[in-house]
């Protein structure tokens, strides 16, 4: 099928995501659900343009080449890798109430976050437990993942189902630079922290305490463990209001460090 030529910044404005290993050719199957919405909901049709992307930086632009309503296929065109950014930002979250825990999803999506943890704290009003928590897991992937589709961005942030703050600590216990929010007046701010360092880690997690901040006893587990705390400023933020402090901080200090490609 030929199609016109397109402006040189052309971007479809149609994006769907096909899982890395279902990238085996030149076309590409959708799945149910995204095929539905293609032909169904936007009523797609053969030869529409689209982009497609695998949430791990993989992207092409294409067509429709086939408009089934549970297999729509994608005949792609040249497949471009975006590179990884540095560093990787790991968001280590205190559950707060669900639509605003919705919202950090959604921001730390279009600010780049390459993974996200969320930490049933002392003092979280969702726990986030058993059952609770992996479905809890499964809600946020769905929101990050529309978030990606409306951002343009090309990488899904993982994320974990609800962890202890120990856990977490242990897991995280080899990342070079670890920072939380604190409202200790002696902290340094965090601009002070970031501008510290020598040049743009690998990585960096960024601990972010509930509503009523973290109890004394997981102010006793981050001190022990050695993660830095820092200041966001003289006034006290609303946790969601923290985490896209410190996310777009680390944006704004190493957005020109380039990445590599994967």
């Amino acid at each position: 099928m030929n199609n016109p030529a397109k402006p040189v910044n052309y971007v479809p404005s149609i994006r769907c995501i096909v899982p890395p290993e279902a990238w085996t050719s030149s076309t590409v199957t959708l799945d149910e659900a995204e095929s539905h919405h293609l032909v169904r909901v936007l009523r797609l049709t053969e030869g529409a343009e689209v982009r497609v992307l695998d949430g791990e930086g993989r992207w092409a632009d294409g067509f429709l080449e086939s408009a089934h309503k549970k297999a729509a296929v994608v005949r792609c065109e040249t497949i471009h890798t975006e590179p990884s950014p540095r560093p990787k930002i790991m968001l280590v979250q205190s559950l707060i109430k669900h639509a605003r825990m919705e919202l950090v999803i959604q921001k730390m999506v279009e600010l780049g976050c390459a993974e996200l943890i969320p930490v049933a704290g002392d003092r979280s009003v969702v726990k986030g437990k058993g059952s609770a928590g992996e479905h809890q897991r499964e809600r946020m992937q769905a929101i990050a993942l529309a978030a990606l589709k409306q951002s343009c961005g090309y990488r899904l942030p993982l994320i974990h189902a609800p962890k202890q703050l120990q856990e977490v600590l242990e897991v995280l216990q080899d990342c070079p630079c670890r920072y939380y929010g604190a409202l200790e007046p002696e902290s340094k701010t965090f601009r002070e922290a970031l501008r510290g360092l020598p040049a743009a880690p690998a990585r960096i997690a960024l601990f972010v305490g509930p509503e009523g901040d973290y109890s004394e006893r997981e102010r006793a587990l981050l001190r022990e463990a050695n993660v830095t705390p820092v200041s966001l400023g003289p006034t006290v933020l609303r946790s969601e209001t923290a985490a896209f402090y410190m996310l777009g901080a680390v944006r704004y200090e190493f957005d020109e460090t380039p990445g590599e490609t994967v």
